[in-house]
């Protein structure tokens, strides 16, 4: 996603590998046309405009209506998407060719913004939620890239009642939280590290190892992970 993105916008990606030092992955943007600027934010503000009034209408409605209004909304979201996603492999950008539209920017995290907001509708037209009251919740729950690389699409039903609850300074939780962070680089640092040594070796030249060392590579592999 991050490399469609990438030449999409009229710029570069890579990745490189070095054994024992890690991985880079490099990327870079023309943001030259105003319209690859603006573009993605504006798509942004669309998807958010659409569920904070679209929200309201689908808990009023009821039977018929609610799901013709599910159904307009889904209808729309997956609209923009399959735009922004096939519209430079369409014959388009070759008849529009000299203009702005010879090419679309590729906004980076359209899919999952995307899903996440069907399923906030979803989980509106089931009478799992109410409609979002505070502005600021729908669009951290929108928008949050956190949860984008581990998935799965968080559920609206889920997030939302935890952004719009107050929460208070709790002692007791930021302690074990702390602790959780600190067991969780200890384990980094004191067993993965060590790991990546031996796995580094196997992989390296996988040919030249015996089918024992390969399996416990591999084992070492899942521990690692």
């Amino acid at each position: 996603m991050l490399k469609q993105s990438a030449e999409m916008a009229g710029g570069t990606f890579g990745i490189e590998s070095e054994i024992g030092k890690g991985t880079w992955i490099h990327a870079s943007f023309d943001l030259s046309r105003p319209l690859d600027a603006f573009l993605p934010w504006a798509v942004m503000g669309f998807v958010f405009c659409l569920l904070w009034f679209l929200g309201p209408a689908i808990a009023s409605a009821s039977g018929k209506r609610r799901g013709r209004l599910v159904k307009g909304g889904v209808i729309a979201l997956l609209a923009v998407l399959a735009i922004f996603k096939y519209y430079n492999y369409s014959p388009l950008p070759t008849l529009l060719d000299g203009t702005v539209l010879a090419r679309l920017p590729f906004p980076l995290g359209i899919s999952f913004f995307t899903f996440a907001a069907i399923s906030y509708l979803v989980d509106l037209s089931r009478e799992k939620i109410s409609p979002a009251k505070d502005p600021g919740a729908l669009f951290v729950f929108l928008f949050f890239f956190g949860t984008i690389i581990s998935g799965p699409i968080c559920r609206a039903g889920q997030i939302l009642p935890q952004l719009e609850v107050e929460h208070r300074f709790d002692r007791r939780r930021t302690v074990r939280a702390l602790q959780l962070y600190g067991l969780g680089l200890w384990k980094k640092v004191a067993i993965a590290d060590l790991l990546t040594l031996f796995i580094d070796v196997v992989y390296e030249d996988i040919p030249a190892q015996s089918g024992p060392m390969l399996v416990l590579g591999a084992a070492a592999f899942t521990l690692y992970l």
